[in-house]
């Protein structure tokens, strides 16, 4: 897939000067929230300007500019009461969607939720598949990867590769974290975006059958935190927490586990644990 940003630069187009009251935000823009504190941008605003211009595209009916990218400079601008900022016009045909996700995609501070969302329309965008098809896609190319087998390629699984590479987000954390809760139920996913669940939660309730989803969503509203939510999903399924098969799971992630660092301090925690182990014998 050709970065939507690539084609826009080939272009060319003219660096101009206008006032930021003349540039209407975009009510479809992809992130979620938009609340963040603005004071250090803003400030940085007041003393340097906006250094990096503004993707914007003229609006047809109003006669002045609706915003593609850049919507928190924008708002710095404003409170900073800068009389221009600096935007580049897109043409016409410039496809505003797949811009506005690859730059909210390039933020470090996109949220989980908002991450997800954005890759979910760009792999959508880029491959052609309906949504169900392209998750299927992902798992099916992370299992293939995770077991060392070769699957029969499809022509879009190279858009599906670069949209990742493009992103800086690997496949095989998409598969195991966004995959699962991007199948979530109508209705967990409804109050997913609603805020009325946190994705940590979300992610715990991807795990559950559909008639265990009820009572899991309702205690998620209540409070339940994500690690509160596997257990009582272990309490439904008659499944002991004991502490030999909590080990057991723990040694089954610790085999996966390729940080040096994080390793020793295991091989520490995993000494302490055998010297009380071996105390208690």
């Amino acid at each position: 897939m050709r970065n939507p940003l690539e084609a826009f630069v080939d272009a060319k187009p003219a660096l101009i000067h206008i006032d930021p009251r003349q540039i209407e935000p975009d009510p479809n823009q992809p992130r979620r929230d938009a609340t963040e504190d603005l004071a250090p941008l803003t400030d940085s605003v007041r003393m340097l300007g906006v250094l990096e211009p503004l993707l914007v595209k003229r609006d047809p009916e109003g006669g002045g500019y609706r915003l593609v990218a850049g919507e928190r400079r924008l708002r710095a601008a404003r409170e900073a009461g800068l009389n221009t900022v600096p935007v580049l016009i897109l043409p016409p045909d410039a496809d505003v969607d797949a811009i506005q996700l690859a730059e909210n995609l390039a933020r470090r501070n996109l949220k989980p939720l908002e991450r997800m969302l954005a890759l979910v329309r760009l792999l959508e965008r880029s491959t052609g598949m309906s949504r169900e098809e392209m998750l299927a896609r992902v798992r099916a190319l992370y299992n293939a990867q995770r077991k060392g087998q070769q699957i029969k390629p499809l022509p879009e699984d190279a858009a599906i590769q670069e949209t990742f590479r493009r992103a800086g987000y690997a496949l095989t954390t998409f598969a195991q974290h966004d995959v699962p809760v991007a199948r979530l139920p109508e209705r967990a996913w409804n109050a997913l975006l609603a805020g009325e669940i946190s994705y940590g939660q979300a992610r715990a309730l991807a795990r559950a059958r559909e008639d265990e989803l009820d009572e899991l969503l309702a205690e998620a509203r209540a409070g339940a935190t994500p690690a509160e939510l596997r257990r009582r999903l272990k309490e439904l399924r008659g499944e002991a927490d004991t502490p030999a098969a909590r080990l057991a799971r723990l040694a089954k992630r610790a085999r996966r586990l390729h940080d040096s660092e994080r390793a020793a301090e295991l091989a520490a925690l995993v000494e302490r644990l055998e010297a009380l182990l071996e105390e208690a014998r």
